[in-house]
């Protein structure tokens, strides 16, 4: 027959039920941080780009300003 003790040195060897749910929770909180990190790093990674654009925007008509102002010097050569 089996013993409470067996029983015991069984439940200390395999998995329980319990044991299963209390490692699914932890595992989904887990999961759940590693989300909210992407989703951050999403937010950031859009705002750098917005940025990144008018940046370029800012340069883009410096340049075109630098060759106008370019035209007019060597034109009157």
């Amino acid at each position: 027959m089996i013993t409470d003790a067996d029983v015991k040195k069984l439940k200390q060897t395999f998995v329980t039920k319990d044991d299963l749910k209390t490692l699914g929770e932890s595992i989904a909180q887990e999961f759940q941080v590693v989300i909210n990190m992407l989703g951050d790093r999403v937010t950031t990674s859009d705002r750098q780009e917005q940025e990144i654009q008018g940046l370029s925007a800012t340069q883009d008509d410096h340049e075109r300003r630098l060759d106008k102002v370019e035209d007019k010097i060597f034109a009157s050569d």
